[in-house]
């Protein structure tokens, strides 16, 4: 396939991507096409918002992480293995090799450098390994939707194709090399390329992940050949390795915690909305119900439908309509879709592990693994249980006969996620709900750099505005700002803000009302400053 030239300009075919495969990792067409990821590529590139036409091929290409793991394991192998990759870019316009060679002499008479990059849909890098071949890939994310799909990871990923610049929207992926790494280092890998932008970290290659997972727990096998999966434990050293904390969140569903929906759809949406991944953690069963191993994979987005999302609850979430997650799995490919299977029993997620020899498996989730920066103390479920709090009081006096506040009787819908300071601020020009001399005030306050906030709406708009310091300690007062829409509201909270315990225990109110009433206290006293009528 290759001749002699450092360059190869070819139409997208699948049969063409099945080849080139085959080709340099030295395997057989055959073998190729019966990996899911044959079948990923095969669906991607010809989805309607992608529309692959051309394929060019860089031959010798030097990629930096198969070059630390082939000079960690493979340079030593009796065999010659390869030391450089092939790389291949995609394009959605259609343009020859003699186009492309003229283009190069500067020639942008039958095409411009211009409509390379409009039409650039990204990179897959090619190891010369027989089985584990996809190396590091960044391709353009499927179309958002009309908004549904929301990418919340991604960030610009550049290449210089023989020095003309590109770039695309994208998040690192690869698939799992067996002998230097696991799925659960690849899902590291793809969520640390993420954060190593949003928290200037340094990045480090999939053999020195490995490396620094094992480095101070026992492994059932050698380092390397890698044979063993990485356990949780292993998986957090390696994110304090790179100066982030884990927060391992494990399934609180009995008798076999798995993850609950809620759970697992929240705590995604929340965390992602600062470009944080999440690592999900899954078991997979066959469709006879065996189980078939664990597995890893990083949540780089989600759908999000209009709707009323799932039920059932007393607090209604945004985050409830969730019912797609997108993840870079090493087995399948980028934006794998995964569909949450509400009313299962045990509640699933799909998966195409397995296709096309093995269709139907079902990935049970039991657990997430967020990287963090080491100044978010207060995690996500003490936000939600102090939210949940303030709603489930707001609700009994919109329930209180005759409506004598004349509340709103609306349930509200509350949108919970993770934000920064300059985040927060920017979108306070788009804030309808505060007044000029509102938001004056918010853009000179004094602010941590990482806040929780948490917004309910109803049909009329924004009609409480929460913003919690994720910085502080959880028995702190750490409500840093808190909007009420509704005058009748925001004076009587003002009121209960300053009543003591003792006056409630004595006014002789029922123990379901009084315990309403303590909820509301309990946020109403984390207030950073008194709220004023």
């Amino acid at each position: 396939m290759k001749s002699g030239s450092s360059l190869t300009v070819l139409p997208y075919s699948i049969d063409h991507l099945k080849t080139f495969f085959a080709h340099v990792a030295g395997t057989t067409v055959e073998a190729v096409s019966e990996k899911t990821h044959r079948v990923f590529f095969e669906g991607y590139f010809q989805d309607p918002g992608v529309d692959a036409k051309t394929i060019v091929v860089e031959w010798e290409y030097v990629d930096h992480d198969y070059l630390e793991d082939f000079a960690a394991y493979y340079v030593r192998c009796f065999e010659d293995y390869e030391r450089k990759c092939a790389r291949l870019h995609f394009f959605n316009i259609s343009f020859s090799e003699e186009d492309f060679r003229s283009l190069l002499g500067g020639d942008e008479t039958k095409m411009a450098v211009k409509q390379l990059q409009d039409g650039y849909l990204g990179f897959i890098v090619t190891k010369p390994l027989p089985h584990a071949f996809v190396g590091r890939t960044c391709l353009k994310t499927y179309t958002d939707d009309g908004g549904r799909r929301q990418y919340m990871n991604v960030r610009t990923c550049e290449a210089t194709l023989f020095g003309i610049k590109l770039s695309v929207k994208s998040l690192a992926f690869q698939e799992q090399d067996q002998v230097v790494s696991a799925c659960a280092t690849s899902a590291l890998w793809s969520a640390l390329h993420a954060t190593s932008v949003l928290f200037q970290h340094s990045l480090p290659s999939p053999v020195e992940i490995t490396r620094q997972a094992a480095e101070h727990s026992p492994v059932r096998s050698r380092v390397f050949p890698h044979t063993d999966g990485l356990q949780v434990e292993q998986m957090a050293f390696a994110i304090r390795r790179v100066g982030l904390e884990p927060l391992y969140v494990q399934g609180d569903q009995p008798p076999d915690f798995v993850l609950t929906p809620r759970v697992l759809r929240s705590s995604v949406y929340a965390y992602s909305s600062l470009k944080i991944p999440v690592i999900l953690i899954t078991a997979l069963f066959d469709p006879t119900g065996k189980h078939i191993g664990n597995h890893a994979c990083t949540i780089t987005g989600f759908s999000l439908p209009s709707g009323a999302g799932a039920t059932g609850h007393e607090t209604r979430l945004l985050s409830d309509r969730i019912d797609k997650l997108y993840v870079h799995d090493d087995q399948v490919g980028p934006f794998a879709r995964m569909v949450l299977v509400d009313g299962a029993v045990p509640f699933h997620l799909t998966t195409s592990w397995g296709l096309p020899r093995m269709p139907g498996v079902k990935a049970v989730p039991f657990s997430l693994l967020i990287p963090l920066y080491n100044k978010i103390r207060i995690p996500f479920s003490n936000v939600l249980k102090l939210i949940t709090g303030l709603d489930k009081g707001l609700s009994s006096f919109r329930g209180i006969q005759g409506n004598p506040l004349k509340l709103d009787q609306e349930q509200p819908v509350w949108d919970v996620r993770l934000t920064s300071i300059n985040e927060f601020k920017n979108s306070l020009s788009a804030a309808p709900h505060l007044t000029a001399d509102q938001q004056r005030a918010l853009r000179l306050l004094d602010l941590p750099r990482f806040m929780w906030r948490a917004t309910a709406s109803t049909s009329k708009g924004v009609q409480i505005d929460v913003l919690i310091d994720a910085t502080d300690i959880d028995h702190g007062r750490f409500v840093r700002a808190f909007f009420v829409a509704e005058t009748p509201l925001r004076q009587m909270l003002a009121g209960f803000q300053s009543t003591p315990n003792g006056a409630l225990l004595s006014s002789g109110l029922q123990p379901e009302v009084l315990q309403i009433l303590y909820d509301l206290l309990v946020f109403l006293r984390k207030l950073h400053t008194p709220l004023a009528p």
